[in-house]
């Protein structure tokens, strides 16, 4: 017979039982003994026969009946778990036999009960579930008395009272309910001190204990982040501390402790003023910030932990009986993790770094309870990937802070700028240590991601030599490694060194260092598996998953292999170009390795390193045009940026002789040229891009038949279908029109003057703002057209009066247009004394003083006084109406 046939039989014959005048609850107890032992993994058929029956037991069943409660209590949660639809009538009646039997069953049927209302509260409707949890949890309320009691252990009462406050929360959070400040305070309270009380014994072999700590710190974090520490700041300190007590539970020479109040640093420093951190990189840098408000789910590798909602046999709890203690202390310290990871992210970055000194890096001493101590320390791989994470987030957060480091030896007293130079010198040694020691490959991922964010937070000029050369061997031994993810990794971490604000010998030394160099040469020839292995004997490590790439490692658990370099080396290049023109030329290399070569050889582009690119120029341009010539789109874009890089950085470099220039244009001009006619958007956006970036010098030496094709094809472009394209177009023919051998031009520029006033009234935005900035580089080349004697005058009547009436009209567009449109009205303005034909600057006039007084954009404010400015300065009565000054 199905389950559902004998369940129905068996319901049957329960309420036929309980419609008698006398109750036989023997009967009743076998018969819902026989319902429990069904599977209930298909719907019941009759809902409305099962939820009499509910209704019929909450009457009979008396809190006496310790027997009867528990199988009761037993079939409730098997129907909540299957599905059934408990509502209404029903569900308040349950609830209602549920608290009345809390308050006067036996201690022994308490537990089945607490079990039956988390099950109730899962399933309860939100907002009636928060009055009732607010009865519980007041003063008087019986969740409360539970919790409150000081006994000289917790008891498994404890727990199932936890449980239920923890299914409250996953059935609000679920529901996008809000709690209220009140009963947020109230649950914090207990929880807090519940924690404290189970933290402060050593309790390995009461199994349960674990599950208690866990469930607490799972309820703070989601209390963080329902902004609890916006409510009441001064829990952050409390929670920190149960932070710092719990992240070291069950490692070996940390002896459990009562958790203490954490106080903050005092931090009376400025805000940072001026340029952005790492603003020489153009590429955008990694982006290590996590979303806001992200759980466990968000940390790479996370650690799942499984909350058991079956009901069991006789202890009435999860399953813990089966974790091992190592495994159960191991869960704690995730949940400590977790909570500090959401902590970093819902408070100011200001004042997380208060408590940097006692619970990020902390260096008084050897057993100190620091993140940074903790990840030395983790026996289980995965949780020091988890850890590695939340550090290098707690790096980004603070760098800011980290920039004001700075290392004095004649200082009589230890400053704030010193303190935070130590923080970030332990740091590097723990970094180091690590990369030194450990053997699994997921974790070295982690902590090169951390290195990566040390490397950007961290002012090497102001702080003592040697810092970086401690830390960066362990990382170059990488960078040839087989697995792809490593690699990327590796390559990272040269990427952020070379995009520092400000570098120092030491940096150079490393950048500058020769393939001929034998350490790194016997580093990259002798990587074995006896440096790097797979697994260990970790039991919880994992096969390494590399997400972030296309095609999976080449191996498992077989020896490592190593790209041969000593036949390919050129002894005269740097070693880090080479390792980026190897990877780059080869289409066997994984893409994501050869996209962050490409990342990292434009980050050498820089005014402190280009050299060690522009000594190899030719060979470099070769790998880059070939690649920017393949299938794979990725790999043709980010070369395609690096060789507009290259050409900006040539044209603005007075040391390059104008033949080397010259002789560059001809190498990239074709394959740039055959670029702008790609499939793919991105690679006609960029290619637009770098015939941009071209100089007088090299623009006025090119054939006549190459100028005209650079010109026509960026007309062509601006009629393309995407607006990106078309956006970059008119960038560079923004840019063109300002090179002296194209003034003359006259053709060119009557084109672009139609193009333009096309282009000001396109739909996309970003389209209308290039168009205006081409348009005041028009104007200016109009003007200085116009003090020319001796080239072609240009008919100014034919077209001006269409360039006023277009861009006055763009001044009232978005300010992202007029910052740039208002210096054009200026110049057309200015140049309208100079036709017979007479146009009323009045409109255009109104425009430049309303956006010159009214508004919040600086930049539009600016360029508004700018050109009226201009205009006054120049025969004003000949152009404006007679009441102006008025």
């Amino acid at each position: 017979m199905e389950n559902s046939a004998k369940f129905h039989d068996i319901t049957k014959q329960l309420l036929t039982l309980t419609n008698q005048r006398v109750n036989d609850k023997s009967s009743i107890n076998m018969c819902l003994t026989k319902l429990n032992d069904l599977k209930y993994f298909c719907s019941i058929r009759d809902n409305d026969v099962a939820m009499l029956l509910v209704n019929r037991l909450c009457m009979i069943i008396q809190a006496s009946d310790s027997a009867l409660i528990k199988n009761y209590c037993h079939f409730i949660i098997n129907l909540t778990q299957s599905g059934t639809n408990m509502s209404g009538r029903t569900y308040s009646t349950c609830k209602k036999w549920i608290l009345q039997g809390l308050e006067f069953a036996t201690p022994e049927a308490r537990k089945p009960i607490l079990l039956a209302l988390k099950n109730i509260i899962e399933i309860g409707p939100p907002d009636v579930i928060c009055q009732d949890m607010m009865s519980l949890l007041e003063d008087n309320g019986f969740l409360r008395s539970l919790l409150t009691q000081r006994n000289s252990e917790l008891t498994e009462i404890n727990l199932l009272a936890i449980n239920c406050i923890e299914a409250f929360i996953l059935n609000v959070e679920q529901s996008n309910i809000t709690i209220t400040p009140k009963l947020k305070m109230i649950i914090k309270e207990l929880i807090y001190s519940t924690a404290l009380s189970s933290l402060e014994k050593d309790n390995y072999n009461q199994l349960y204990y674990y599950n208690i700590i866990c469930s607490c710190l799972r309820i703070l974090r989601y209390l963080v982040l329902n902004k609890l520490l916006n409510e009441d700041a001064s829990s952050i300190g409390e929670i920190c501390g149960l932070i710092q007590s719990s992240m070291f539970y069950g490692i070996s020479g940390y002896s459990n402790f009562k958790p203490k109040l954490l106080r903050p640093a005092l931090l009376n420093i400025p805000e940072r003023i001026g340029p952005p951190l790492h603003s020489r990189n153009i590429q955008s840098t990694t982006k290590l910030r996590m979303k806001k408000g992200s759980n466990k789910s968000t940390l790479n590798n996370s650690y799942e932990v499984t909350v058991m909602n079956k009901f069991s046999s006789d202890s009435e709890t999860s399953d813990t009986e089966i974790i091992s203690p190592d495994r159960a202390s191991s869960l704690v310290r995730i949940e400590a993790i977790y909570l500090l990871h959401t902590i970093i992210h819902e408070i100011p970055c200001r004042d997380m770094f208060g408590y940097w000194s006692q619970i990020i890096v902390d260096t008084s001493g050897v057993h100190t309870r620091a993140l940074v101590t903790l990840i030395n320390n983790e026996p289980v791989s995965k949780l020091r990937q988890l850890e590695l994470g939340t550090l290098a987030e707690a790096i980004h957060g603070a760098r800011t802070f980290l920039a004001y480091a700075e290392e004095s030896d004649h200082s009589t007293f230890l400053t704030f700028f010193g303190a935070v130079s130590i923080m970030i010198r332990e740091l590097h040694n723990a970094l180091s240590l690590l990369l030194r020691t450990e053997k699994n490959i997921a974790v070295i991922i982690h902590a090169l991601k951390c290195v990566t964010a040390l490397v950007y937070a961290t002012p090497y000029a102001r702080l003592k030599p040697q810092l970086a050369t401690k830390l960066i061997p362990y990382c170059k031994i990488y960078v040839s490694h087989t697995d792809p993810t490593i690699r990327v990794a590796a390559l990272s971490v040269f990427e952020a060194l070379s995009s520092i604000d400000k570098y120092t010998p030491e940096i150079l030394s490393i950048l500058n260092e020769k393939c001929k160099n034998t350490f790194i040469r016997n580093e990259i020839l002798t990587f074995t598996p006896q440096s790097v292995i797979i697994n260990n004997h970790d039991p919880d490590v994992e096969e390494v998953d590399v997400a972030d790439v296309n095609n999976k490692c080449l191996y498992k658990n077989e020896e490592c292999k190593t790209v041969d370099y000593e036949k390919s080396c050129d002894i005269d290049i740097c070693f880090l170009l080479q390792i980026c023109l190897n990877n780059i030329s080869n289409k066997m290399v994984q893409v994501p390795v050869r996209l962050q070569s490409l990342k990292l050889l434009g980050a050498l582009i820089n005014d402190d390193t280009q050299h060690l690119v522009f000594d190899h120029i030719e060979l470099t341009l070769q790998h880059l045009i070939e690649a920017s010539q393949e299938a794979e789109p990725q790999v043709a874009l980010h070369s395609c940026r690096v060789i507009e890089k290259i050409s900006s950085r040539c044209t603005a470099d007075s040391s390059l002789k104008q033949p080397v220039l010259v002789k560059l244009w001809n190498m990239i001009f074709e394959p740039i040229i055959s670029l702008t006619q790609s499939p793919h958007t991105n690679l006609r956006e960029v290619a637009c891009d770098c015939l941009g970036t071209i100089n007088n010098e090299i623009f006025s030496q090119l054939p006549s038949n190459k100028s005209i094709v650079i010109i026509t094809t960026l007309f062509g472009a601006v009629r393309d279908e995407e607006s990106a394209v078309r956006a970059a177009s008119l960038r560079a023919l923004g840019m063109l029109v300002t090179l002296p051998s194209i003034e003359e031009n006259t053709g060119f520029i009557i084109d672009l003057i139609d193009v333009v006033c096309v282009a000001l009234e396109d739909d996309n935005l970003g389209v209308r703002v290039k168009a205006a900035w081409a348009l005041a580089n028009l104007t200016d080349c109009l003007i200085r057209h116009n003090n020319t004697n001796d080239m072609e005058a240009l008919p100014l009547e034919s077209f001006l009066k269409n360039l006023y009436r277009v861009s006055v009209k763009a001044a009232q567009d978005n300010n992202k247009v007029k910052c740039n449109i208002l210096r054009a009205v200026g110049n057309i303005i200015h140049l309208c004394k100079d036709i017979e034909t007479s146009i009323d600057v009045s409109e255009g006039l109104q425009a430049l003083i309303a956006c010159a007084t009214v508004g919040n954009d600086m930049k539009v404010r600016w360029n508004a006084c700018r050109s009226l400015g201009f205009i006054m300065s120049y025969a004003p009565e000949s152009i404006l109406p007679s009441d102006w000054k008025n």
